[in-house]
Formats: structure tokens, sequence, C-alpha cells
């Protein structure tokens, strides 16, 4: 869906700086403007993604043995077809490395991303690292799927540009702070990720945030 003309991208910008600004975080006037050509997720795509990377997440937690497990539960649930490449490769393969588990704990920060993008949660400001707990009561197996469902009211597209448009200014601030956070930039980046996909692309491997 071309945007260009009914959302102006300049204004929500001075907007997002105008933010950063009272936050004092330092900010880059020169990046480019988001792009116009979004294609905004359903409803159903949204509540996949939402519960592979919960699954995901899982493993995390309770260890790699734990894989085949919740890999059974993907495939009951027909979710293996909304799986990406790096995430089938992750579950059917039997090596994996440590940084496979680490980088999929950081999948409850885009989780949250995603919940705000379907209207279940109303407060993404905060780049402080969420407690997963928080939001179990949220999502299957805790919800039935139906209920979980019937939860999602997909925010306007302006509503979802103006909130990437701030984390993407703001992971700029982040990477190039004289004090640099380690854990905020991942927090700002699985946020930034998940707000992306939502709004411009289908594959969730490829979705390239640089600043």
């Amino acid at each position: 869906m071309n945007l260009f003309g009914r959302i102006n991208f300049s204004k929500i910008r001075k907007e997002t700086i105008k933010k950063l600004k009272e936050k004092r975080y330092s900010i880059n006037e020169d990046l480019p403007l988001l792009e116009s050509n979004i294609d905004i997720k359903s409803r159903k795509q949204l509540m996949n993604r939402i519960e592979i990377l919960h699954l995901l997440y899982t493993i995390s937690i309770e260890g790699v043995e734990s894989k085949d497990f919740f890999f059974n539960i993907i495939k009951e649930k027909g979710l293996d077809n909304s799986l990406s490449d790096n995430e089938k490769q992750f579950l059917e393969n039997d090596k994996h490395f440590n940084q496979n588990l680490i980088d999929i704990s950081w999948y409850k920060e885009s989780i949250l991303g995603l919940l705000w993008c379907s209207g279940i949660v109303n407060e993404i400001d905060d780049i402080k690292e969420i407690n997963i707990g928080d939001l179990y009561h949220l999502l299957p197996p805790e919800i039935s799927d139906m209920k979980f469902k019937e939860s999602i009211k997909i925010r306007s597209e302006k509503e979802i540009i103006k909130m990437l448009d701030y984390y993407y200014n703001l992971h700029w601030s982040f990477k190039h702070s004289k004090e640099f956070d380690s854990n905020k930039t991942s927090v700002i980046y699985e946020r930034r990720k998940s707000l992306e996909w939502c709004l411009y692309i289908n594959d969730w491997d490829d979705i390239h945030l640089d600043t």
C-alpha cells in the first residue's frame, strides 16, 4: 500500500526528533525518512509470528534439549509453514551454537513489539528489558488461540509508523552513544525489528537494521 501523500513522513520525523530531544538522546537529522510502500501484516500473520517467537523464546529458557518438544507443538498447530528459513534450520538441525540461544532469548522484546502492534499492550516507550512472565496471561497457552485472535486489534498504519520512526532514530542514538549500553541496544533492536516486519518485510530473516 502506497501511503505517500496520505501520511506526512517529514512531520512524523520532526515529532520524533522533538521527543528524542526531550529525553536528551542524541539525534541524527540526516537519517533517511521511512519508506511509504507499506504492506501491514494481517491478524493471522501477527498471531502466527507472536506464537512462533514465544515458543522459540521458551526453548532459550528450557534449554536446547526442549527443542524437539516445542518443534512438535509448532507442527501440531500448523505454524511450521510460518517459520523462517533460519528458524527451520535451528529446529531441524541437531547442532546448535550458544549464539542461537542468545539470539532467541531476546525474542521476548520482539514479542512485546508485536503485541503493541496488535493493540494488546499499550506501552513500549520504556526501553527497560521486560520480564516475559508479565505477558504470559496475554498469550497461548494461558489463553485459547481463539481468545488470543479476538484480542488482536491492529493499530493504524500511522500509529505504527510513528513508533517505528522513533525506534529507528533511537537505535541510531544508542549505537552511537559514548556510553554504549548493549542490553538497551538489544531491546531497541528487537522491538524495531518487530515494527519493521509488521510494516514492510515478509521474511523475518531479511530485516536489515542499519542506521
